[in-house]
């Protein structure tokens, strides 16, 4: 999806430079999370299972935030306008 999201709203020439940061975010998000994964499992793996859980429940108000930034560019939503709506086809 981020592929398509770039195509549509950068100029040909800024497309890789935005590909670029977003893997080197990407990586670097990954690395890490591993690294305390691995760190947190030597410990206890009850707090690996509480950093994932806090992980991925901080991901939603991306996501949220996401859609709605989504909507207010060109109207619609990539989440839907309802829970359990499909977004618009083209």
């Amino acid at each position: 999806m981020f592929k398509a999201v770039v195509a549509d709203r950068l100029p040909e020439g800024k497309r890789n430079f935005a590909f670029g940061i977003f893997y080197t975010g990407y990586g670097a998000g990954w690395l890490v999370g591993s690294i305390v994964t691995g760190l947190l499992y030597q410990v206890s793996v009850v707090g690996v299972i509480i950093f994932s859980m806090i992980v991925q429940l901080g991901c939603i108000p991306v996501l949220l935030f996401a859609g709605i930034r989504k909507r207010t560019l060109d109207g619609r939503s990539l989440i839907g306008d309802r829970v359990g709506s499909r977004p618009e086809r083209r």
